[in-house]
């Protein structure tokens, strides 16, 4: 079977979020926003604004409340394209599935670490891999806020704000 580059990530994300057993349906479950500044590490080249959304689901809770494991599904289109040293725009997209982590308590810690297929205007599409780290605060039963630094690949880096909804 020969796949595409987006039918094998589009497997990959299904299969990450499929990670759970029959307990799955019982398994809390989240959707989100972002925005955020995707950060080129190139001399005099602007920033690029994207907006994304994710789909995640906890997969496990660590015994004597020592924070939770979800999987995420994220994506994020550029809004606003940057301009590129000597002329022209650039942008990226992207699409990730992430294994997360978040510590016990209101104020959180979050650390992630996944795949990311990424489509820029200026170089082929890529897969990489992908991490982030960020703080969040649990605003009520159903809400947190998220702020977080996550690697693209070499040369992007995102700087994000988000919030996500539980259901």
């Amino acid at each position: 079977m020969n796949l595409s580059l987006t039918n094998r990530l589009a497997l990959l994300l299904a299969a990450t979020l499929g990670l759970t057993s029959a307990n799955a349906l019982a398994a809390e479950m989240y959707a989100g926003a972002k925005a955020g500044f995707m950060i080129a590490d190139v001399e005099n080249q602007d920033t690029a604004l994207n907006i994304g959304g994710l789909f995640g689901m906890r997969i496990h809770e660590f015994p004597d409340k020592y924070g939770t494991l979800s999987a995420e599904g994220e994506i994020t289109v550029t809004m606003l394209d940057a301009d590129r040293p000597g002329g022209g725009d650039w942008d990226v997209d992207t699409l990730a599935a992430y294994a997360v982590y978040r510590s016990p308590g209101d104020t959180f810690l979050k650390v992630k670490g996944g795949v990311m297929w990424l489509d820029t205007n200026y170089a082929s599409s890529i897969t990489e891999l992908s991490m982030g780290i960020g703080v969040g605060v649990r605003m009520g039963k159903t809400t947190t806020l998220e702020v977080e630094y996550t690697t693209v690949d070499d040369n992007i880096d995102m700087f994000s704000v988000g919030v996500n909804f539980k259901f």
